[in-house]
């Protein structure tokens, strides 16, 4: 009952109930001897909890004191009163005073002081830190027995209480627990190691002296395998950095362990000697495995929708069923390689694709290497509907847990259906046209983000260029550049300020090449020559993941006649987004902006310009803003968007009455998962 009184004290006041007062009482039934518990709770005056400050801090900074308390000063509109009980109080007076002790003041006190008139005004509370540092004591003489030289040069190398540094308890343990790990790296798994601290002569320091006993060296006899019923004993045996006459190192099995997990096999990886409680130093060290099921089968469903699919340039708001299905066979041929077949199906998109990943070369662990297969049929465009054979082979390396640098060899043939397309062939004959694209690039990842889903912290730099060569079996010759960098800022515990910037430049190069255009009914073969890029190479822009002052691939050059967008050669967008989150982290909003379009070339790029000189003028910078909201789950923000477009295009369009001048809509909106970038 005296803890549930706390506990109902603790509750109101972290609500802003300073003064609440629970009192518990109880009522014994005679007959049935039954016990009713009734609390009696004074709420007393809200109050708001104003902060917190430090006196008498001279070796330590308040940047370094902060983090230790759990105390939380208002925070409109996150915090309304403020997060403050006696409880938490108790414990940021304990937490800044072991604090202190952990770096040496041993004799360090902390008293708070209440003030509930802050600023005189009454339930406005607020609490001073009055802190007496003491002094601060050191390590005087250092000496460490029981082990050769060898192993004493090792040790003194990690240790944190060196002379001349600050002594505390808490130091010299977690010294002896560092001087236990390196002994069991180096095989003296029973080593035992105790500390004895004594005064020095100059006031404020300790001599300390470690005593080790390190007991046999253990060795590894021999190694032994269990449980691989399909993978090649080859590969584990890559991994293990352990090996038969070496030390029975902790680390090595340590690293060995998650270098077995890392091949993605294994569900379940124990290396441990057999007998570990034997006394003899040869040790047989048993390596259990419980491989993965080499088959998975992922499947999804759900409804999308977009502005698409329509004879109006702006297109209609269609809404589509959507299946996805992904089977996964690991451990093929029983090495750790991965085979991968995936297809996704709506009225919108078709798609079906293989890959085939070798994680590690034979005669280069540290690349790998990637066969893709892909057919896509999407009508992500309104103007058109697109088909794409595609086939690549890449080689990647990574540069620790975040870089990734891929170089590959693509080949594609990409096709306009010609009974989606809404601008005249005459138009763009060659561009509208099936063409064969071989292309030689490669893409840097650096992914420095603490949450790829949700970021707080970080940055994400993505880098992409090609060549199309029409000597490897292209029919257009054009490099293409596309490049992302994304930052993230922290603004205190509830903000954060994201930048995103995205440019790409493809440019034709070399001389004209043939083209032939067949024979119709009413025109002879031609044989034209040209620099044209094919229409569905090109950039388009737009939608929930890039320019939200547009429609999904609404922005940049479209057709004099029809009104359709026919993409660009050079692409621009800049975001700035401010994300706020709620205190408990589940209700998010955003305030963006978006500015950028797609460009007829990179010469006609205009990133300052704001405004049209006519309707077929359309290389200038559009500017979007926006507010959205973003619901957390399990998966990833759910994300609603709303963007309005300062400045969207006017465009013209040959209608049943003549020559027609259109703008398109100013007001966008956007469901999705995930952060846009």
């Amino acid at each position: 009952m005296q803890q549930g009184q706390q506990n109902l004290q603790d509750y109101f006041e972290r609500r802003g109930y300073f003064s609440v007062k629970a009192a518990g009482s109880r009522k014994v039934d005679s007959q049935t001897s039954e016990i009713d518990i009734t609390y009696n709770i004074t709420l007393g005056p809200a109050g708001v909890f104003e902060g917190y400050n430090f006196k008498g801090n001279r070796a330590v900074s308040d940047d370094l004191l902060i983090p230790n308390l759990t105390l939380q000063a208002k925070d409109f509109p996150f915090t309304w009163h403020g997060a403050f009980s006696h409880a938490l109080l108790d414990h940021d007076v304990k937490a800044l005073t072991g604090y202190y002790q952990a770096h040496g003041f041993l004799d360090a006190t902390v008293k708070p002081v209440l003030n509930d008139h802050n600023g005189n005004q009454s339930n406005h509370l607020f609490v001073r830190f009055e802190i007496v540092e003491g002094a601060q004591t050191r390590v005087g003489r250092l000496m460490i027995e029981g082990v050769e030289s060898e192993l004493k040069q090792g040790i003194e190398s990690l240790l944190a209480t060196k002379p001349g540094k600050p002594y505390s308890p808490v130091l010299a343990q977690t010294d002896r627990e560092a001087i236990l790990s390196f002994l069991g790296d180096h095989g003296y798994n029973q080593a035992t190691a105790t500390w004895k601290a004594s005064p020095a002569s100059p006031p404020h320091e300790v001599d300390l002296d470690y005593s080790i006993k390190t007991g046999p060296q253990e060795n590894i006899q021999r190694v032994l395998l269990m449980g691989n019923q399909h993978i090649r004993r080859g590969i584990i045996n890559r991994e293990l950095t352990v090996q038969q006459g070496a030390p029975l190192s902790q680390a090595k099995m340590t690293e060995s362990q998650r270098k077995l997990y890392d091949l993605g096999i294994f569900n379940q990886v124990q290396i441990a000697p057999q007998d570990p409680q034997s006394p003899e130093t040869q040790k047989t060290l048993l390596v259990r495995m419980e491989e993965s099921r080499r088959w998975t089968v992922g499947y999804g469903g759900g409804l999308e929708a977009q502005r698409l699919g329509s004879n109006q340039p702006q297109g209609q708001l269609q809404v589509s069923p959507r299946a996805s299905l992904e089977v996964t066979r690991i451990d093929v041929g029983g090495r750790d390689q991965t085979f991968t077949m995936r297809g996704q199906l709506s009225n919108l998109e078709k798609l079906g694709g293989v890959d085939y990943l070798i994680p590690h070369l034979p005669t280069r662990p540290d690349l790998s290497l990637r066969f893709d297969g892909l057919y896509d049929q999407s009508r992500d465009v309104a103007t058109f509907s697109a088909e794409r054979d595609e086939a690549s082979v890449s080689i990647e390396k990574r540069f620790g847990p975040g870089a990734l640098l891929v170089g590959r060899y693509t080949f594609r043939h990409v096709l306009v259906d010609p009974s989606t397309l809404h601008i005249s062939p005459d138009e763009i004959p060659l561009a509208s046209r099936p063409a064969r694209i071989a292309m030689v690039g490669g893409s840097y990842i650096n992914d420095r983000r603490d949450n790829p889903a949700d970021a707080i912290k970080g940055s994400y730099l993505v880098l992409d260029a090609g060549i199309s060569v029409q000597r490897l079996g292209s029919q257009a010759d054009f490099i293409r550049f596309l490049g992302q960098y994304s930052t993230y800022y922290p603004i205190g515990r509830h903000l954060t300020f994201a930048r995103n910037t995205r440019i790409g430049i493809e440019s034709p190069y070399g001389g004209l090449r043939e083209v032939i255009i067949p024979a119709t009914g009413t025109s002879p073969q031609q044989i034209v020559f040209t620099h044209a890029i094919p229409l569905p190479e090109e950039f388009f822009l737009g939608g929930s993941e890039s320019h939200r002052g547009f429609s999904i691939n609404q922005a940049g050059p479209r057709d004099p006649l029809t009104g359709f967008p026919i993409g660009g050669n050079a692409l621009f967008l800049n975001t700035f987004e401010l994300r706020i989150r709620t205190e408990d982290n589940r209700l998010g909003f955003a305030i963006f902006h978006d500015a950028g379009n797609v460009f007829s070339s990179g010469r006609r790029m205009r990133l300052f310009k704001v405004s049209q000189n006519s309707p077929t003028d359309l290389d200038y910078t559009s500017h979007a803003i926006g507010v959205g909201i973003r619901y957390m789950t399990p998966v990833g923000p759910l994300r609603f968007d709303l963007g309005y477009n300062l400045n969207p295009p006017r465009y013209q369009l040959q209608g049943t009455n003549g020559l027609e001048v259109l703008q398109l809509a100013h007001t966008q909106f956007f469901l999705g998962v995930g952060q846009t970038f």
